[in-house]
């Protein structure tokens, strides 16, 4: 039995193109900025500059937190926040993704043809 090819085409495209998505720097204030976003990340404004991954992020009062390296007890003070970034998607990523899977697709499919001689069986 042969699979649908179609089906399993769409399921790849659906899973990919989340990932056509980048980190930005944000102008939105970090109460607006986490909301509904899975992960930000974080520069403070100490010694050190950091860039940090937070997953599940909060705001409360005047801290941001979440999750960072498996601990979820990681906060910081908001003032100490230099710059924070939220994922944003990015339309040349995804356009560059599925222009490049349609090439690389047809390139594929020629080149099977080409090696498979099916160009004389009609």
């Amino acid at each position: 039995m042969r699979p649908a090819r179609r089906p399993i085409a769409l399921l790849l495209l659906v899973w990919f193109l989340p990932t056509c998505a980048t980190y930005q720097t944000t102008e939105l204030a970090p109460h607006e900025a986490v909301v509904g976003h899975e992960a930000v990340k974080v520069t403070l404004a100490d010694e050190s500059s950091a860039e940090v991954t937070v997953w599940e992020p909060w705001v409360r009062a005047d801290s941001i937190g979440g999750v960072v390296d498996r601990n979820d007890n990681w906060s910081a003070p908001l003032a100490s926040v230099a710059v924070l970034k939220t994922k944003q998607a990015n339309a040349w990523l995804t356009l560059g993704v599925v222009v490049g899977g349609a090439a690389l697709a047809l390139g594929g499919f020629v080149l099977f043809c080409a090696a498979s001689d099916c160009y004389n069986q009609g």
